[in-house]
């Protein structure tokens, strides 16, 4: 029996190892289909890097797919874009951003710079949140609350 490093092993077993990984593990979203995406989103306001469309293709098929899903990103990357606009593409009427206090202001402002013909209400409480939500609107809803308000309120 021949004994390996992982490192050997790794090396020496890597287009094996590739290959089932490539078959067990299709990936939802590659960048060869970031152009029918990018014409989706040629109608928000700001348009995103190619990067950001990548990711935001993922998100919103990976959402299709599945109850929930997760972006990590450094500062800048553009999170606040890329869920803007994954809610755009996704059809979605109404969300809720919870968010640190000292984002709600970014938030409001990023919405309205993004996306076109959408309502942006900051709420205050649990009970506004409720009032606000029952009233009809035709345009997709942005209701922004601080953590700090949900949990005092």
């Amino acid at each position: 029996m021949k004994k390996l490093s992982l490192s050997k092993f790794l090396e020496e077993y890597k287009e094996v190892i590739r290959q089932h990984v490539i078959e067990q593990f299709r990936p939802l979203y590659t960048p060869v289909d970031r152009k029918g995406f990018a014409e989706k989103l040629s109608t928000l306001k700001r348009r995103p890097f190619a990067a950001q469309v990548d990711a935001i293709a993922g998100l919103t098929l990976a959402l299709k797919r599945q109850p929930a899903a997760i972006m990590v990103g450094e500062m800048g990357v553009g999170k606040t874009l890329i869920a803007c606009a994954t809610v755009y593409l996704l059809g979605v009427k109404n969300t809720l951003i919870l968010c640190p206090p000292h984002l709600v202001q970014k938030w409001e402002k990023e919405i309205r710079d993004t996306l076109p013909q959408c309502e942006v209400i900051h709420i205050r409480s649990i009970t506004g949140l409720c009032k606000s939500y029952e009233s009809p609107s035709s345009k997709p809803r942005f209701f922004i609350l601080s953590r700090e308000r949900a949990k005092l309120s």
